[in-house]
C-alpha cells in the first residue's frame, strides 16, 4: 500500500493516514458481512447478490491495498462534492493503479478526531467504489435515503452505487 499526503498540517496528515487504514478494516468487515447477507445487507442492496457485493468489496480492498494513493490536502474544497462524502477523487488512473483525492475542509471541523477519521474512512470506501465501478457504469445517488430506496427498486443498480457501499460499510461496523 502506498499512501502519500501533500499539504495540510501534521495532525491532518495523520488523520488521513489513519483513515486510509480504517477504510481497509471497514471494507474487510463489510466483505465478510456481505457474504452472510441478512437484514442490513437487504437494507442497502435489496434482493441483490451477496456474492456480487462481496466480490466488489474484494475489488475495493484490492484498490485500497495496491493502488498508489495521494491525498491532496493543499487543494481542499469549500463544500462537499457529494453529501456527507468528505474525500473525493481528483484524478484516477486505473491502468496505473493511482488515485489522487481531495478533501472537503469541513472534515477537519468535526467535534472529535475519531468522528473525522471515521467519516474520512467511509468516504475513502466511497472513492474506491467509484474507482471500481468507473464513472460510466455506476449509479450515483446523493443521500443514504436515496440509496435505501434504490436498493428496494433496483438491487442490481444498488450494487453499482458507491453510496450503498459506503453506507453498508458504516452500518456493519458501528
Amino acid at each position: 500500500m502506498s499512501v502519500q499526503i501533500t499539504g495540510g498540517s501534521a495532525d491532518q496528515q495523520g488523520l488521513i493516514r489513519q483513515a486510509h487504514t480504517q477504510a481497509i478494516s471497514l471494507a474487510t468487515a463489510a466483505q465478510a458481512a456481505a457474504q452472510a447477507g441478512g437484514a442490513t445487507f437487504t437494507l442497502w442492496f435489496g434482493a441483490g447478490s451477496t456474492s456480487t457485493v462481496a466480490a466488489n468489496f474484494g475489488q475495493i480492498l484490492a484498490a485500497l491495498n495496491s493502488y498508489a494513493w495521494t491525498y491532496d490536502l493543499g487543494t481542499m474544497t469549500d463544500s462537499p462534492v457529494v453529501e456527507s462524502v468528505f474525500v473525493s477523487p481528483k484524478t484516477v488512473d486505473a491502468t496505473a493503479g493511482a488515485v489522487t483525492s481531495i478533501i472537503w475542509k469541513g472534515l477537519f471541523m468535526q467535534a472529535t478526531t475519531a468522528a473525522a477519521q471515521r467519516m474520512a474512512a467511509l468516504s475513502i470506501v466511497h472513492v474506491c467504489a467509484e474507482v471500481r465501478e468507473g464513472w460510466s457504469n455506476m449509479i450515483f445517488v446523493e443521500t443514504a435515503a436515496d440509496a435505501q430506496c434504490y436498493a428496494t427498486l433496483d438491487p442490481a443498480g444498488a450494487a453499482t452505487s458507491p453510496r450503498n457501499y459506503m453506507e453498508y460499510a458504516g452500518a456493519v461496523t458501528p
